[in-house]
């Protein structure tokens, strides 16, 4: 099993590209944060993902530093043109031009099957008002300075029938 193991991660691409460099000098922490909100970014790529409708398979996920607040859109590609047109739509034309833009380098990530593009709404719904740890708040609350009302508290009043 070992043999097995060392051979499958000597011929995979990924593993060799993205895989740790051994006596490699530390380096000073330098810390991510960001004074106000829409500063800073983190932007990330993730997939290949089972393929969606359009044959979308991937997914670019961007995040506030300051809010945690976070934009999600499925692609079929991640071409430079891609990714710059999800950066003017979602980050520039809604929130203005950040600071930076941060991303790791990283390989991308595995999802799992399923429909995962009909998703993306309902867990930047369910994300955006939940609180964070790191900020003990929730990103819509930090982003708009008031909570998001969410449906299980929205209530219809009724008229009483008259008698």
């Amino acid at each position: 099993m070992r043999h097995d193991s060392t051979e499958y991660v000597k011929r995979c691409d990924r593993c060799q590209r993205y895989k740790p460099i051994p006596n490699l000098p530390a380096e000073i922490y330098h810390p991510q944060n960001s004074p106000w909100p829409f500063m800073q970014w983190a932007i990330d790529l993730v997939g290949p993902l089972p393929p969606a409708p359009a044959k979308k398979e991937m997914m670019i996920v961007v995040t506030d530093y300051f809010t945690k607040w976070i934009e999600v859109e499925a692609l079929s590609s991640t071409k430079e043109a891609d990714v710059e047109q999800f950066i003017w739509r979602n980050i520039i034309c809604r929130f203005g031009y950040p600071q930076s833009l941060v991303t790791d380098n990283g390989s991308q990530l595995e999802g799992a099957e399923g429909k995962w593009v009909d998703e993306l709404p309902g867990v930047l719904w369910a994300y955006r008002p939940t609180k964070r740890r790191s900020t003990g708040e929730t990103p819509f609350s930090l982003a708009y300075g008031t909570e998001a009302i969410i449906p299980p508290h929205v209530t219809v009043p009724s008229r009483t029938p008259s008698r």
